[in-house]
C-alpha cells in the first residue's frame, strides 16, 4: 500500500500558490484542491532510483488519472523535469511507483497562478 505524503503549502495568496511534496518509493502525495488557479507547472527533482513519478488529477477526489503537458504527453518521469500542466482538475497530487530501490527521494514542486 502506498505511503501518503503530506504537502507543504509554501505560499498562498489569492492568485498564486506553491505546493511541495517529498516523495519516496511507493508513495502518493495527498491531493491539494487547486482548480481556481488554472496556470500550473510541476517540477520534479532528486534521486529517482528507477521509480517513475507522475502527476495525477481528479475532479471527484476518488478517481485519479495521469495529467498531460501542452503537447498531450503524460507527465511522468524518471529524471529531473519541469512541465506545464495542460488540464485544470479540481485536485492534483504526485505519485511515485514502487519500482525504486529504496533510495528514491524526489521533490515535486507545483506552482499555480491565475492567468
Amino acid at each position: 500500500m502506498p505511503v501518503s505524503i503530506v504537502p507543504v503549502i509554501e505560499k498562498q495568496v489569492p492568485d498564486k500558490m506553491t505546493v511541495t511534496w517529498n516523495l519516496i518509493d511507493d508513495s502518493v502525495g495527498l491531493p491539494v484542491e487547486i482548480g481556481s488557479l488554472s496556470d500550473k507547472c510541476i517540477q520534479f527533482t532528486g534521486v529517482f532510483a528507477a521509480a517513475v513519478v507522475t502527476l495525477e488529477g481528479s475532479n471527484d477526489g476518488v478517481t485519479y488519472v495521469t495529467l498531460t503537458d501542452q503537447n498531450d504527453n503524460n507527465i511522468s518521469t524518471t529524471v529531473n523535469k519541469i512541465e506545464m500542466v495542460a488540464q485544470n482538475p479540481r485536485y492534483i497530487r504526485p505519485a511515485a511507483s514502487a519500482a525504486g530501490d529504496g533510495t528514491t527521494a524526489v521533490q515535486a514542486v507545483l506552482f499555480a497562478k491565475r492567468p
